[in-house]
């Protein structure tokens, strides 16, 4: 799944692995893994947006167009 694999490459930028992200972000272990045959819940894409300051349309949309000028434009408080 495109999302898993772009959490991947965001992690990569900042040299830090996927379970230290579940850590910061307070999810269960493996879970982003799990993401390729699960759907997560909006809320937690939502935090992993927050936290690499991406779109939420960044991490899901499969779109080449979606370069890292609009990847990075302000995510919004879902609260």
């Amino acid at each position: 799944m495109l999302l898993v694999k772009r959490i991947q490459n965001l992690c990569q930028n900042k040299n830090m692995s996927l379970p230290k992200l579940e850590r910061e972000l307070k999810f269960g272990k493996g879970s982003i893994y799990n993401w390729d045959t699960n759907s997560p819940s909006i809320n937690k894409v939502i935090k992993v947006a927050q936290y690499f300051g991406v779109t939420v349309d960044y991490l899901v949309i499969e779109d080449d167009v979606l370069d890292d000028e609009s990847a990075h434009s302000s995510v919004r408080d879902s609260a």
